[in-house]
């Protein structure tokens, strides 16, 4: 129902709105495959349940009408709410493994390995994570020939965290040095 929603919503979309949800989406770690057009479906969908359940309370309880136009935009709003909190959640683990993955990075460079195999040791050691996974998309685009100065700027733009985007400059830096 929401892949069929949201492919018809799509030409509702407003300006920026699609690449606004991609960007979060993308931050988020693509959660259950959804794409910007889902996420506008599910916030249709919130719209007329959360209306549905205010003329509910309204018809029950007695509450007013605002009160039920306050619980339609809840449900509005509870798609975005949902993917701020996934991007939450991704940021946490990552700033979590960030240190301990830093550490290997420089004993295995330190060691006398290769970037990339120093990065591609780490990527098998991480396994499924949301820090394995992005550092094994940018060891991907590495070993697919993008220069290692885009593939890890890419991967401080995709994952959106200030500590990342520290760490990706300053390996870029070293990069060049």
């Amino acid at each position: 129902i929401v892949r069929k929603l949201g492919t018809s919503s799509r030409r509702f979309m407003w300006p920026g709105y699609e690449e606004k949800r991609r960007r979060m989406l993308i931050k988020a770690g693509d959660p259950k495959g959804y794409k910007p057009e889902d996420i506008l479906a599910l916030q249709e969908l919130g719209f007329i349940g959360g209306e549905i359940f205010g003329l509910i309370l309204l018809n029950v309880i007695g509450f007013n009408l605002g009160l039920s136009l306050l619980a339609a935009l809840l449900g509005m709003f509870y798609p975005i709410i949902w993917v701020n909190d996934q991007v939450k959640k991704r940021h946490l683990q990552i700033s979590r493994a960030l240190p301990y993955n830093l550490d290997l990075l420089t004993l295995s460079v330190e060691a006398g390995l290769d970037f990339t195999v120093a990065l591609g040791r780490i990527v098998q050691k991480l396994g499924r994570g949301p820090m394995g996974m992005e550092l094994g998309r940018t060891l991907k685009e590495i070993q697919m020939g993008t220069p290692r100065k885009g593939a890890l700027r890419d991967l401080g733009d995709r994952m959106g965290m200030l500590e990342v985007s520290f760490l990706t400059a300053a390996l870029i830096q070293a990069d060049e040095l």
